[in-house]
């Protein structure tokens, strides 16, 4: 995202000042991420293992990815619900 700023002629120190007082919660962008791509993948076990190790690859920690199949109603059961 740095790199494309600068592109259009913005201030090195000001993309690192805005970018540093932006807060991104892992979790909500995990949830984000599940309910887009993963939702109907985590109707078995099989597929939810693979889900949680390509979230991981993506470089999100495991209690991150834990919390948000919680806040994704993604059930242990390997139920799941739309909010």
């Amino acid at each position: 995202a740095t790199y494309q700023l600068q592109l259009k002629s913005i201030d090195k120190d000001k993309i690192e000042e805005i970018l540093n007082e932006i807060e991104i919660d892992p979790v909500d962008q995990i949830c984000s991420i599940i309910k887009n791509k993963y939702l109907r993948k985590l109707s078995d076990e099989k597929n939810k293992r693979r889900t949680i190790a390509a979230l991981q690859r993506l470089g999100y920690k495991w209690q991150d990815i834990k919390s948000a199949l919680t806040l994704c109603n993604v059930e242990e059961e390997n139920e799941y619900t739309y909010e």
